[in-house]
């Protein structure tokens, strides 16, 4: 793609074309290869080596521990839920011109909850 650009700006470029092929050829050969050798590079070097050992494992064992004490926690909420969500609780009925108490949309649902409806038409009783 380097010589078809330099023979497109070398033959229809502006008044300073050849100028303006030379250094675009120059300039992208240049950064082309500077980029090759840092590739290789990182790829023959081992990242590794430029971070001491004992930092690396300290780091692990930092993170295992931070997972173990999350995944404690999160089991341990799972547990409680599931205790919470078992067990029925016996909830008041709320009353109607109590403004705090959300009103359901349908009276399907304000049955369901034993709530007030929100439509006036409709009067949901169990």
């Amino acid at each position: 793609m380097l010589l078809p650009m330099y023979f497109l700006i070398g033959i229809w470029g502006g008044p300073r074309r050849e100028y303006a092929a030379i250094k675009f050829f120059l300039y992208t050969l240049f950064g082309s290869v500077f980029i090759l050798i840092a590739l290789l590079a990182f790829y023959f070097t081992d990242v590794q080596d430029f971070v001491h050992p004992d930092v690396i494992k300290a780091a692990r064992s930092e993170l295992e521990t931070r997972n173990a004490e999350a995944y404690k926690r999160r089991f341990q909420a799972e547990q409680k839920g599931k205790a919470t969500r078992n067990s029925t609780r016996l909830r008041p009925k709320p009353k109607a011109e109590d403004p705090d108490v959300p009103a359901a949309k349908t009276p399907e649902k304000a049955a369901a909850r034993n709530m007030p409806c929100r439509n006036s038409k409709f009067t949901a009783s169990i």
